[in-house]
């Protein structure tokens, strides 16, 4: 696709429309920018500035710009690919750039029988909320009848998490690990646990 790009977004932007924008950031970058524009200005303008490691966004109306808000730090980097999602909501635009998920891995004692461990593998603050997530049992996916899941659930911050577990016997000697995809991921995570 060529830069600039620009296009008409059929029935325009509502609250809970999703805008999501995949690209290469040069090796040498100076600015770019992304403008949600109406027919009298424009009501989103997205605004990396690597030379002054900032991003900047405000809005343009009646023939002048609003104020600008500028936060760091710089959430790209050069010679890096990069996804950043835009939510349209009732009052604001969130943005969320390269959201990928935060992967642990952790046991605890059951509650009910001291001899058995759960072991859970949790991955947070991912954006959109498509997701691979499992657990793994000598390198073997388990079967979902096997595992508890919470689902995809939403973070307060607009992002999602999902924890899958399962019940193991403290004693067992079999590898378990967390495997997790994602679309904003060049590679799957994979969390290694302990026998």
């Amino acid at each position: 696709m060529d830069v600039p790009y620009k296009s008409i977004i059929p029935g325009g932007l509502q609250v809970g429309s999703v805008i999501t924008v995949q690209g290469f950031i040069l090796p040498q970058p100076h600015r770019f920018q992304i403008n949600l524009r109406h027919k009298f200005g424009i009501a989103f303008h997205y605004n990396p500035r690597f030379d002054e490691n900032v991003v900047v966004r405000s809005i343009y109306q009646d023939g002048k710009w609003g104020e600008f808000e500028r936060s760091e730090p710089m959430p790209f980097k050069g010679g890096q690919p990069m996804t950043l999602t835009i939510i349209c909501g009732p009052h604001q635009y969130e943005v969320f750039v390269n959201a990928l998920p935060d992967v642990h891995l952790f046991a605890k004692k059951t509650s009910d029988d001291k001899s058995k461990l759960k072991l859970t593998c949790m991955a947070t603050g991912f954006f959109p909320k498509d997701v691979q997530l499992s657990i793994m049992k000598n390198d073997k996916h388990l079967p979902d009848d096997e595992i508890e899941s919470t689902g995809v659930r939403p973070n307060h911050d607009g992002s999602y998490q999902m924890r899958k577990s399962v019940e193991i016997k403290d004693e067992e000697k079999a590898e378990y690990d967390c495997f997790v995809q994602h679309r904003n991921l060049r590679q799957p995570i994979l969390i290694k646990g302990a026998n």
